[in-house]
């Protein structure tokens, strides 16, 4: 099956004009299995795989792991957040991203900041070399 999680990231990377190639990458770089990549490429490649094998629930302890890792970023990085009196209670980079309508909800941002961790990891990776 399939995790969801890695179903959205390959397709909103996809529709931003990465290349397979790149998201494949980043994802490995992230401590993706290839196995788990290309059956994740395979099943955006033909919809109805997608509905046998969509995997409901995503690994809460690796999605936990992330979370924490944003926070910590979120925290080192303080110079990202945001703050005015319009979110003066809550100054979190998932806030911006709700604030200005770019995702509708936590859930939703929270993707987005993961996908951008791992196009970052993968750049720096990129650059290193």
């Amino acid at each position: 099956m399939v995790p969801e999680q890695l179903l959205v990231y390959i397709r909103q990377n996809i529709a931003a004009g990465f290349k397979k190639e790149e998201v494949a990458q980043a994802l490995k770089n992230a401590g993706w299995a290839p196995q788990d990549i290309e059956q994740g490429f395979a099943a955006l490649d033909n919809p109805a795989l997608v509905e046998q094998k969509v995997q409901a629930t995503t690994d809460a302890a690796e999605f936990a792991r992330i979370q924490e890792e944003l926070r910590h970023a979120q925290t080192r990085n303080s110079r990202f957040s945001e703050t005015s009196p319009a979110n003066a209670g809550n100054s979190t980079m998932a806030a911006w991203l709700i604030k200005r309508g770019i995702v509708k909800n936590e859930a939703q941002a929270n993707m987005v900041l993961i996908g951008l961790s791992l196009i970052m990891l993968a750049f720096a990776a990129w650059r290193l070399l």
